[in-house]
């Protein structure tokens, strides 16, 4: 999953994807994102036997053939919230990160502005319902998990704008001059105007302007994940 998100970080900053291809790709992430949602927030039960969204953490017992597993994350392992956090983020980007929303701005219909939309709801309700259930510590104290989702997408964000940036005045965005640092951060500003979750970051461009050079998580800290009952933590944490 993280090299497949990967991969569309890396089609958009070199400008490689136009047409139906970059569109089918992102239709098939978000198409992940709202089976998550399905079995999360709307309690849709899921049947068979599950395959981890991070392959490299599945243990090699549990793999099984492809007609038996759904691409449901393990909530009990930090690595695999974070590869959930990679799926969420470029499905709430959207647009953002769609070549020809800004190279071919006529071939942008009102129907996909309404899928990107309701893929940033099913992504932002996945949040929530993350937000309720699970705690997450780090040397026996509480992180908010807001501010581990903001910093993440922040860090995204700033990678994608530092890499504009830099590709500025070379032949594969000087050309159209039309992708450009400064219109990628106004596009982000603008999308992310009514969002509950990155009211601060988004709204401070100089922090987004602060170089990063990696869209992967960079804090090497060891979190646990617990649960919540009632808002109660009933295992793990403390």
């Amino acid at each position: 999953m993280r090299q497949s998100v990967g991969g569309i970080y890396h089609s958009f900053l070199i400008g490689s994807e136009v047409g139906e291809k970059a569109w089918d790709f992102r239709e098939l992430l978000r198409r992940v994102v709202a089976f998550i949602h399905s079995h999360f927030v709307e309690n849709v039960e899921q049947t068979g036997r599950f395959f981890y969204l991070d392959a490299e953490i599945r243990p090699k017992a549990e793999i099984h053939s492809v007609e038996q597993a759904h691409h449901l994350p393990d909530m009990s392992s930090f690595k695999e919230v974070i590869t959930l956090l990679f799926l969420l983020n470029v499905v709430t980007l959207g647009h953002i990160l769609y070549c020809p929303y800004y190279l071919e701005p006529l071939s942008i219909t009102g129907r996909m502005y309404e899928i990107w939309a309701h893929g940033r709801q099913q992504a932002m309700g996945i949040l929530e319902h993350v937000n309720s259930n699970y705690a997450f510590y780090m040397e026996r104290r509480e992180v908010p998990f807001q501010s581990i989702v903001e910093a993440f997408l922040s860090q995204q964000i700033r990678y994608l704008v530092y890499q504009v940036k830099i590709e500025e005045g070379r032949s594969t965005f000087g050309s159209s001059d039309v992708i450009t640092s400064s219109n990628l951060i106004r596009t982000v500003a603008v999308a992310y105007s009514d969002s509950p979750w990155l009211p601060h970051s988004l709204a401070n461009h100089r922090r987004l302007r602060r170089p990063t050079d990696s869209y992967e998580w960079y804090d090497r800290s060891e979190y646990v994940v617990s649960t919540r009952e009632k808002g109660r933590v009933v295992d793990g944490g403390l």
